[in-house]
């Protein structure tokens, strides 16, 4: 007697390709690079993969779509393009783009993202902590930035932040604002705002920065044990985030404490009434020059 065993095919997966457009990086004088991400593929067998570009223009109808068919085995992941052109692009050309698949029983794209031949050239920076009001310095070729260009960390916000450029437009500098959103531990994009002049504005990243709390020296150097110390300072809380992204600490005498805006005496398991204090905030441990003493009651 023989015996024998089969494989069980597995069913076909016909779940939805998923797809997302990313933002365009490396603009340049004839070229820029498309990137779009693929999160999930299906079990039906891909046929072509890509990215879809079109100018845009006034009326929509006179927009042209183009498919930028691209070669190898697709996979999930990062995909990305370099278009590179003949002659010089137009300046202030406004483009929309989006990555797409084809499978042999259905047809996927992401959404469209726009962006705009402005030939600023940006050495964006991906990750820096910095405190509120800390100067950031990106680097780039910023000599073609018009009246229209600002900072801002919200494409829906109308906030401007200030920025000044070097003399040689190669750095471009803006401060941290203090703003509710500026919460120790959360990351916060800046980005440059093209205003349109028609059509949809366009974002290009200038920087992604982790905030850092900075908490000013308790106004008071003695007070008595049923008082309190009080911690207050930038990047900490606001009526908005009521609690901060990632640890911090004040130090007595070098020990490190969870931060709390109100420390009573009961709060440092340390002996003594006088104390050395800071703060620690991920970076940077600053001891504040004046110490800090609890006095009993009737002195």
């Amino acid at each position: 007697m023989t015996l024998s065993c089969s494989k069980k095919a597995l069913p076909t997966d016909y779940s939805e390709v998923q797809l997302v457009t990313l933002d365009v990086t490396d603009i340049r004088e004839d070229s820029f690079t498309l990137k779009g991400q693929i999160n999930h593929l299906n079990g039906i067998p891909v046929t072509e993969y890509g990215f879809i570009i079109k100018k845009k223009a006034f009326p929509v109808s006179l927009e042209q779509e183009e498919f930028i068919k691209l070669n190898g085995n697709v996979k999930t992941g990062l995909i990305q393009h370099t278009y590179k052109s003949d002659k010089t692009l137009e300046l202030d050309q406004h483009y929309a783009y989006a990555i797409y698949v084809k499978t042999q029983s259905g047809y996927y794209k992401g959404d469209f993202k726009s962006f705009t031949i402005d030939q600023i050239q940006i050495n964006t920076i991906d990750s820096i902590a910095a405190t509120v009001g800390q100067i950031i310095h990106v680097t780039g070729d910023f000599k073609h930035l018009r009246d229209r260009h600002y900072i801002t960390t919200d494409i829906h916000s109308k906030e401007e932040i200030p920025y000044t450029l070097s003399s040689d437009k190669k750095t471009l500098s803006f401060a941290v604002p203090n703003t509710n959103k500026m919460v120790h531990g959360r990351k916060i994009h800046f980005d440059l705002k093209n205003t349109a002049l028609w059509g949809s504005d366009t974002y290009r990243r200038v920087a992604t920065v982790r905030i850092l709390a900075k908490i000013n020296p308790p106004q008071q150097s003695q007070l008595y044990t049923s008082g309190p110390i009080i911690f207050r300072g930038t990047g900490i809380t606001s009526p908005v985030y009521q609690e901060m992204y990632a640890p911090l600490y004040l130090l007595f005498n070098g020990h490190k404490i969870p931060y709390k805006e109100y420390i009573y005496r009961e709060d440092i398991k340390l002996p003594g009434n006088k104390f050395k204090i800071g703060y620690h905030n991920g970076r940077d441990s600053i001891v504040f020059d004046q110490a800090i003493e609890w006095m009993p009651l009737g002195q």
